[in-house]
């Protein structure tokens, strides 16, 4: 590298310019998959070895790869050259596919760990740790090689922690969108509700048997009946954004960062405080669910008939048990296809001993 000259990215990894003393003595596009299309230059630059990405262009014996630590690739083919380390989660795509086949919205610097949009938008891996999960608002960002960690506006990506302490693995995560992804009727406040209901839940105790939130995402419970093995798989067979098809991994990443008190990225609670959730099943004569069997509070009784008249139910709610004290559930939102309700007694909620694979 010559003196006093560093490498700047514009529109990072896509627009590169290096600097001496302060001048800008290069400049270079690229293509979405790394090639450079055009450069104009003043100096030796082209000596520089780390280019597209901040990565190392390893040219010994003619090979002309990009080094990104955990896997090596061309800049003319948009694939690696070796499988990807986390290929067993990630069946829907091809262990050699670059960015999940799409370089022009996503990038990959070192074939690792995901990244995410408050949105839940998938926006790349980065990092050595692949266990974690990150979040950054905004769609503006940068590499900090130093700190191996993606930035955005002067600061690091948060990290989504559960009771702020215990940080969410990237594996507990997906399945807590894919039990939201199987509850949602696929309206965005309604997933949304979802999360949060799940998240107050545990927050405010759980059961004996469900404290933790990988207790009602990996393992088959009562409290959360998307919870099972086959959806879970399902749901892990879709690409990207299949999964964020229904909301739910935006829903997971709103739910977790509003119960951490995460501040700045408009996380809110949209299940109005709620504990818990019943869908159509409650109210259609077709399909069997305890809860109609409990004690119901008496404010409950004009949002179950407006649910059931809402959906066409064929289960009459002015039958439940209505109760004026020592109610077992209360009823207190409907968004989309799903009524929220608060628990307020029993959480005998249990849950499977065989953890998903």
């Amino acid at each position: 590298m010559l003196p006093h000259e560093f490498i700047a990215w514009d529109n990072w990894p896509h627009d590169e310019f290096v600097r001496q003393r302060g001048a800008i003595v290069e400049k270079s596009h690229y293509c979405p998959s790394g090639t450079r299309f055009y450069t104009e230059s003043t100096s030796n630059s082209n000596a520089l070895a780390y280019r597209y990405n901040g990565k190392e262009m390893e040219t010994m014996n003619g090979l002309n790869q990009m080094d990104y630590g955990a896997r090596r690739r061309f800049s003319w083919n948009p694939s690696w050259t070796a499988v990807d380390p986390l290929a067993e989660k990630y069946y829907s795509m091809s262990p050699y596919v670059y960015c999940a086949g799409n370089p022009v919205n996503r990038f990959d610097p070192d074939g690792m760990s995901f990244y995410y949009s408050t949105d839940g938008t998938f926006i790349g891996e980065y990092g050595d740790d692949n266990t974690d999960v990150y979040v950054i608002q905004g769609n503006k960002y940068y590499a900090n090689t130093k700190k191996h960690q993606l930035i955005y506006a002067n600061k690091d990506a948060t990290q989504l922690k559960y009771g702020d302490v215990t940080a969410v693995t990237h594996e507990v995560f997906l399945a807590f969108a894919s039990m939201i992804n199987r509850e949602s009727s696929g309206n965005h406040d309604e997933s949304y509700g979802i999360g949060n209901a799940t998240m107050n839940y545990l927050s405010s105790g759980g059961s004996s048997q469900i404290k933790t939130l990988e207790d009602v995402a990996m393992y088959a419970n009562s409290y959360a009946y998307g919870a099972k093995q086959v959806y879970y798989s399902d749901f892990m067979d879709l690409s990207a954004d299949e999964k964020n098809g229904k909301f739910a991994v935006g829903s997971a990443i709103n739910a977790i960062g509003y119960a951490q008190g995460t501040d700045g990225f408009g996380f809110k609670d949209y299940s109005n405080n709620a504990t818990a959730w019943d869908g159509t099943d409650l109210i259609d004569s077709h399909r069997s669910n305890g809860h109609r069997t409990v004690k119901w509070s008496s404010d409950s009784e004009s949002l179950l008939h407006q649910y059931q008249v809402d959906n066409n139910g064929g289960i009459n709610t002015s039958n439940f048990n209505y109760v004026n004290k020592r109610s077992d559930r209360s009823a207190v939102y409907i968004l989309g296809k799903t009524i929220f309700e608060t628990i307020n007694s029993g959480r005998g909620e249990g849950r499977k001993n065989n953890r998903f694979r």
